[in-house]
């Protein structure tokens, strides 16, 4: 099995590589990392859905949006997205994710935060392809 992703040393913030052998998996690695940051529970999987849809303009905007809108639910709407199927389409330089998730509320009796992520920055974010697979780096602010 690949490595999913890699947390590196960073000063104060996370800094982590992420790997797929195509978008959509580079995508749904990247969800597993945020869900691995915030939380240790094991989480059960429900009938309870939501999807999803982002467009933006490059790659690196799509995965910095499609992180802040998972965030975004943990901390507005007090619920953890789980087991993302994600589809990824590009049409005339506009790029679109659609991911459909499992809706976990979170109360305080079954789940506790164990990293709240304040932001996501643009600072060294890229994803690159090489050799046939996809690297992304993004650094969170904890």
């Amino acid at each position: 099995m690949k490595m999913k992703y890699k947390i590196l040393d960073h000063t104060a913030d996370i800094k982590i590589e992420i790997y797929g052998e195509s978008l959509k998996i580079l995508f749904e690695n990247a969800h597993k990392a945020w869900l691995d940051i915030i939380n240790d529970n094991k989480l059960k999987i429900n009938n309870n859905e939501l999807t999803i849809t982002i467009k933006e303009s490059s790659l690196e905007f799509l995965l910095l949006e499609y992180l802040k809108e998972l965030n975004y639910y943990l901390t507005v709407k007090k619920t953890i997205l789980i087991n993302p199927k994600i589809n990824i389409s590009a049409n005339n330089n506009v790029f679109e994710i659609t991911s459909k998730v499992n809706v976990i509320e979170i109360n305080s009796k079954n789940i506790s935060i164990k990293e709240e992520i304040k932001a996501f920055t643009l600072h060294e974010l890229n994803i690159i392809n090489e050799n046939n697979s996809y690297k992304a780096t993004i650094i969170i602010d904890v």
